[in-house]
């Protein structure tokens, strides 16, 4: 939801992001590649510097450049620019509907009352889409109920990263008690990020129904009894801790994450869906076809795809609802997949066949999210990929001896993140005549001052350093693109 943002603030997002994909860059090739004036890059990354600490922006005479602590990443700068931004401060401040007056909510926002009311008129047309909107009588969040849980449970999970920031010690452990009861009670398999999900979908819903808003979970599958009811001494505590008397219709709602309509819990439960909503058929249809079409072309052995086949039903049938606030982690897993020749030849390769059968226009998130499912579900299809493409081809020439070079070999082998072929030069003629070696091919040697028509080089002392290992890997990556033009996707 950028469109909230502030001009200053999308500008700032904007720069940021250029930033991350480059090294050092001057002012005015930014102006140049952005249309900001220099002036305003200057004072914003100035801004910048102060909220995103300790994400800084650093500057000298070849320009600026982003530096990230190695305990942080730029995840922590969408962060930031959550808590500064007026616009979503008003959104939270409307869900905890804690001020009531325009009086008490300007003071709060720390400005006047005139654009407190422009504030409000600028997030309700930004959050006409998704069906809600900030009222003032009283102030709250008002209209599509599953639109506002929603988009608070994405704001809550890009604010705060672990659930102890939202929750006290003595409320984690109860709702720690609580979550295992219930997925014990419904089969359920609980791990690091199903935990942490649930949590944050339980801490929206308690919320809203601590301030009477309530959405009835109608499914089936929900529990008619949760065996924990029972337990009065628990119970007890839960209205101590969190002022709600709990029931199984409030539990249905606090894990209404498990009891979406058409979400899928396994293979068996996807046809027994489609079985009983037969328009749920097509789309199933549309993902065999996917399936059968790659292990086609790549020739795969078959193998059991059910949990890939569930997992992009499910996406199939999601709440077309952008999954994120400002930090779109699918965007930048992408981005980081492509820099590898292999792996954007493998995206290309996907995308094409998914416009080929897919029949609406899928939005950029949407899309983002089916190559992520594809590419980190389906490893037997990035394994046959990166075994059926060309390898770079690498040649190692040193004057020490063989067992240097061997081991040298061994360890590109292990280490390299690009599959290449490397070849140890036996004598010094084979490496004159060049006969033998490849065109795009890349000559790793301990002799200063060699050099090669046809062959990128790296000089190195005896072994590849920190830096040496940096530019084989960008060479690496040159190269295989150049392998890759020929190859029609």
């Amino acid at each position: 939801m950028k469109k909230l943002l502030s001009t200053a603030h999308l500008r700032q997002m904007t720069l940021f992001d250029e930033l991350l994909t480059r090294e050092w860059v001057t002012l005015h090739e930014l102006h140049q590649k952005l249309n900001y004036p220099t002036r305003t890059i200057y004072s914003d990354i100035q801004e910048m510097n102060d909220y995103a600490k300790p994400i800084v922006i650093k500057s000298s005479t070849a320009g600026f450049k982003l530096t990230i602590p190695n305990h942080y990443s730029p995840r922590y700068y969408f962060r930031q620019l959550i808590q500064k931004s007026r616009e979503f401060s008003l959104i939270e401040l409307a869900f905890f509907e804690k001020e009531k007056n325009l009086e008490d909510l300007s003071e709060r926002l720390f400005i006047s009352l005139s654009t407190t009311k422009r504030l409000i008129k600028k997030v309700n047309q930004s959050l006409k889409e998704r069906h809600f909107q900030i009222s003032l009588s009283p102030f709250s969040l008002v209209g599509d109920e599953e639109q506002i849980l929603g988009f608070m449970y994405y704001y809550f999970s890009e604010k705060y990263y672990l659930p102890n920031e939202i929750f006290n010690h003595e409320q984690m452990l109860l709702l720690d008690q609580l979550t295992t009861s219930l997925a014990t009670e419904v089969d359920k398999e609980l791990n690091f990020a199903s935990t942490k999900r649930i949590n944050y979908s339980v801490y929206v819903h308690l919320n809203r129904i601590q301030r009477g808003h309530h959405s009835p979970v109608n499914n089936p599958l929900a529990a008619n009894h949760w065996e924990i009811l029972e337990n009065i001494q628990f119970c007890d505590q839960f209205l101590t801790l969190f002022q709600i008397k709990l029931s199984t219709s409030i539990l249905n709602q606090l894990y209404s994450i498990w009891f979406k309509p058409e979400y899928a819990y396994n293979f068996e439960h996807m046809l027994h869906l489609i079985a009983k909503q037969p328009q749920l058929k097509h789309n199933y249809r549309l993902i065999q076809h996917l399936i059968d079409d790659f292990t086609t072309k790549f020739d795969l052995e078959s193998s059991d795809n059910s949990s890939l086949i569930v997992d992009l039903f499910n996406l199939f049938h999601r709440v077309k609802q952008q999954p994120f606030m400002l930090y779109d982690k699918r965007k930048y897993f992408l981005r980081t997949l492509q820099t590898g020749g292999n792996n954007l030849f493998l995206l290309g390769l996907i995308k094409a066949a998914l416009l080929a059968i897919l029949p609406d226009q899928w939005q950029e998130f949407e899309m983002n999210e089916l190559l992520y499912i594809i590419v980190t579900h389906w490893p037997e299809l990035v394994s046959k990929v990166e075994h059926a493409l060309p390898k770079v081809s690498l040649y190692l020439l040193l004057d020490t001896d063989q067992e240097h070079s061997r081991y040298l070999k061994k360890e590109i082998e292990s280490y390299s993140r690009v599959m290449s072929d490397v070849t140890i030069i036996q004598d010094y003629s084979q490496y004159l005549s060049e006969n033998s070696i490849q065109e795009n091919g890349i000559l790793l040697t301990n002799i200063p001052g060699l050099t090669s028509q046809k062959m990128e080089m790296i000089c190195f002392n005896e072994l590849l350093s920190t830096a040496d290992w940096e530019q084989l890997d960008k060479l690496q990556r040159k190269q295989q693109l150049l392998l890759l033009q020929d190859i029609r996707i």
